[in-house]
């Protein structure tokens, strides 16, 4: 049936700052509504009458849908009757009784997770959802005992949906702490300690500027840059991802010519260090290990090749991620509007600590295998979280299906319940209609 036949719906109130007048009112917007709940964190409060306050109010088993911002979300209100009011923004819908409330905001979901919803939508966009089509909405109407059973049943399970979802949500920051525990086991010693013992290597670590350890440090060539794969192939900010050089996040120039690039022509070992960027990504790396087999130094990072004889590139590269992620670099840098720069003397004054080269080896292999089983984890977390986002949607079909609860013959047919319903509206007396009051005179 259509939404107009199963209760009332009704716009919330016009935001005019010359036309408001009376008491203020805190009131939803539709960025308080979220999927069935409310976010009552960030309430704003406008003028209202007497009148305005009983016609946008806010009662128990109220539903509130979006009419913009993401159309057709909806939360049902169960915290009782409350001195809130609603804005244009949102519908209201009361239902006559011959559905719950919960019934109207689960088909909603379920239309919006399918992408039938958008059907109902006007406008290029930005998108609304009009009180026209509101109205003409079409649900499904099971027998009100059944409809009980079936929501009981969704808020079970969408709670526990909810639950694995937040538990999931939680491993990225548990696989970021436990990397940046590798690397700081594997920068002070601690992760190679029983390696130390069985080869009988007590030697203590040596601490060492990073410019002492470094045969070349140098910023990259100045020319312009595009995506199209034509000229130079040179690095540039995007290019740094995870620890690597992303091949696909190159750019390419033809302001200079492929002799003119020779000098910045990566070596495999390179290290790429972010030393002009936001605060939040100041001090990332990479390290290029001959992907592309051609690419040059471009603009915006900084260059640095290891001196083979007293450090690995990769340990370099674990220990200046370490650093990073202590905040280290944050702390030297110089700090402007949006954007943090470390200069080259700061950079080669940094202190890096330096064990023997047999030991780096060993700490490089342990670190890759670590984080060989994080990534593993984190692809198996990708997997999960999908089979999860597919939940919510699959057990509500299964729900307007009639599947996910037993049916019960002996409930009253939904088809009664609505002609009850039709006969009492129609022997209900008329509502006078609202109109402009006629100045006194």
């Amino acid at each position: 049936m259509q939404v107009g036949q199963l209760g009332q719906v009704q716009l919330g109130k016009m935001l005019d700052r010359a036309k408001n007048t009376g008491t203020p009112f805190p009131y939803l917007r539709n960025v308080n509504v979220r999927w069935f709940g409310f976010d009552l964190n960030d309430l704003k409060s406008v003028p209202a009458s007497p009148e305005e306050r009983e016609r946008f109010s806010v009662l128990n088993g109220d539903v509130f849908i979006c009419e913009g911002g993401e159309p057709g979300r909806a939360a049902v209100w169960k915290d009782g009757a409350s001195e809130l009011l609603y804005q244009k923004a949102l519908h209201r819908f009361r239902s006559s009784g011959a559905i719950l409330p919960e019934w109207l905001a689960f088909r909603l979901r379920l239309d919006a997770e399918i992408g039938t919803l958008e059907r109902h939508f006007s406008g290029s966009t930005i998108k609304h959802f009009t009180r026209e089509t509101f109205l003409k909405y079409q649900i499904p109407i099971a027998p009100l005992a059944e409809q009980k059973r079936i929501v009981d049943k969704l808020e079970l399970v969408l709670e526990r949906v909810d639950a694995c979802r937040a538990r999931l949500a939680r491993i990225p920051a548990l696989l970021k702490r436990f990397r940046q525990s590798v690397l700081a086991a594997a920068t002070s010693g601690k992760l190679t300690e029983d390696w130390r013992m069985a080869n009988g290597a007590n030697d203590e670590w040596d601490t060492d500027e990073l410019g002492k350890l470094v045969i070349e440090m140098k910023n990259g060539l100045v020319a312009k840059q595009g995506k199209e794969a034509v000229g130079v192939p040179m690095s540039r900010i995007e290019t740094i991802a995870d620890g690597t050089i992303n091949p696909t996040r190159i750019g390419y120039s033809t302001e200079v010519t492929f002799k003119q690039a020779e000098p910045f022509r990566f070596q495999k070992g390179d290290i790429l260090f972010s030393h002009i960027n936001s605060a939040a990504h100041l001090g990332k790396t990479a390290i290029y290990k001959g992907i592309p087999e051609t690419l040059f130094h471009g603009m915006n990072l900084m260059l640095l090749r290891s001196n083979s004889e007293k450090i690995i590139p990769d340990y370099l590269e674990f220990s200046l991620r370490h650093l990073r992620g202590e905040g280290v670099f944050s702390m030297v840098a110089q700090h402007a509007v949006n954007q943090a720069s470390i200069n080259q003397k700061k950079l080669r004054a940094i202190q890096i600590a330096v064990p023997r080269l047999p030991e780096q080896q060993e700490i490089v292999r342990r670190v890759e295998a670590l984080f060989s089983f994080a990534d593993r984890i984190e692809t198996r977390l990708a997997a999960a979280q999908k089979i999860v986002e597919r939940l919510t949607p699959a057990v509500l079909a299964k729900a307007f299906r009639g599947e996910l609860v037993p049916q019960d013959p002996a409930d009253e047919p939904a088809s009664a319940l609505l002609a009850r319903l039709r006969e009492a509206r129609a022997a209900a007396p008329a509502k006078p209609k609202r109109g402009r009051r006629t100045p006194a005179g």
